[in-house]
């Protein structure tokens, strides 16, 4: 029943099919994350090396990915145990001041200064970015920045308490807590709603990859 409810809030979409290569939780929480039309996820000694076809659902083995660094020196540092979001216009990283509170800083690639996008009571956190624009999370909402046009937008979204968003081709999806677990939402209006939990989204064109029950699972969202 659950099943039929799912086909038919999504437009009978196929459902999630589970990926059974291996995948083991990593110690980053960068990862599970998108890279050159992969997803990668880690093996069983907790390096990011597998490489997941989110259309053949193929398992293979690559090195382990870094996270993106940007090639300018953030000031002010970067915050210990959080992921810069680095574009071809800029670079966007949380830092964290005297008091404890978090800020979210944008520095574009012409050699001006930085300057500050979010910070005090919001507390900032997991820039994320599609390779144009900038999405972070805040208290109570997602904001999209486009540092081209200077322009912001807001989602209303209480997220952000688990993993980042994920954010491909101007489409975010992040996780929501229910009633009684955690499910995900994206800003399309599709929402993957089933029994347990599913974490850590990962979008790579109409493609939507998380974690549940131990394994990560791929939905064709647009089919």
């Amino acid at each position: 029943m659950f099943a039929v409810l799912l086909l038919i809030a999504q437009g009978f979409a196929s459902p999630p099919v589970p990926i059974h290569g291996g995948a083991q939780p990593c110690a980053s929480h960068s990862i599970p994350s998108a890279h050159e039309g992969r997803a990668v996820a880690c093996d069983a000694a907790g390096r990011p090396t597998l490489r997941i076809d989110p259309d053949t659902r193929i398992v293979g083995h690559g090195s382990a990915i870094a996270p993106s660094l940007p090639s300018v020196e953030l000031v002010p540092p970067l915050m210990i145990g959080t992921v810069p979001a680095v574009t071809p216009h800029g670079v966007a990283w949380v830092s964290s001041g005297p008091d404890g509170r978090r800020s979210l800083w944008w520095r574009a690639n012409d050699g001006g200064l930085p300057i500050v996008l979010d910070t005090g009571r919001t507390d900032p956190r997991h820039p994320v970015t599609d390779r144009g624009t900038v999405a972070w999370v805040s208290e109570g909402r997602i904001t999209v920045y486009d540092p081209v046009s200077d322009t912001r937008a807001h989602i209303e979204a209480n997220t952000g308490f688990n993993a980042a968003p994920a954010f491909d081709g101007g489409v975010l999806c992040w996780e929501v807590r229910s009633e009684t677990d955690v499910d995900i939402e994206c800003s399309t209006g599709v929402r993957l709603e089933r029994e347990g939990h599913q974490t850590r989204p990962v979008l790579i064109g109409d493609k939507l990859l998380f974690r549940e029950n131990g394994l990560i699972w791929v939905w064709a969202i647009s089919s």
